[in-house]
């Protein structure tokens, strides 16, 4: 636990809620590495689901239809280029590479996925893609 848990405030998402901390806050002084996949096919697993997730967080935010169109086209070049360019992914090689390209597809993945809920919904579908964790659990049974 990296604070206490009376001095925080949580903030509800579907996927990466986030949390307010009241008072001082600290920082790291060495690097803290995070290990979050085992293996590629771990990664687009978990991919599969946190696109899901966040399509409920950015219907929240009220994304314009026109706007995440652009953010589908857009965004993934734009993400790969900043992981590898940007954040020297190059630089960690081919890992690197295949690092911002996986991020760049995960970026295209959740954008499709908020095109094609928002499909469904203007065309009335009574079966829309899952959004939340307990649709997705649902689905996945």
């Amino acid at each position: 636990r990296l604070f206490r848990k009376e001095r925080f405030k949580s903030e509800h998402a579907e996927v990466h809620g986030g949390f307010t901390v009241e008072g001082k806050k600290g920082r790291f002084r060495n690097e803290m590495n995070h290990f979050t996949y085992d293996s590629i096919a771990h990664y687009f697993s978990k991919m599969n689901d946190y696109t899901s997730l966040q399509v409920s967080n950015k219907l929240k935010e009220g994304v314009s239809q026109k706007k995440y169109i652009a953010k589908l086209i857009f965004s993934p070049p734009s993400h790969f280029l900043r992981k590898f360019l940007s954040n020297k992914g190059y630089k960690d090689g081919m890992i690197g590479f295949v690092m911002a390209v996986l991020g760049a597809i995960s970026t295209l993945s959740l954008y499709a996925k908020l095109w094609e809920y928002n499909l469904s919904r203007n065309a009335g579908s009574e079966e829309l893609p899952p959004i939340t964790n307990k649709e997705l659990l649902r689905y996945k049974r």
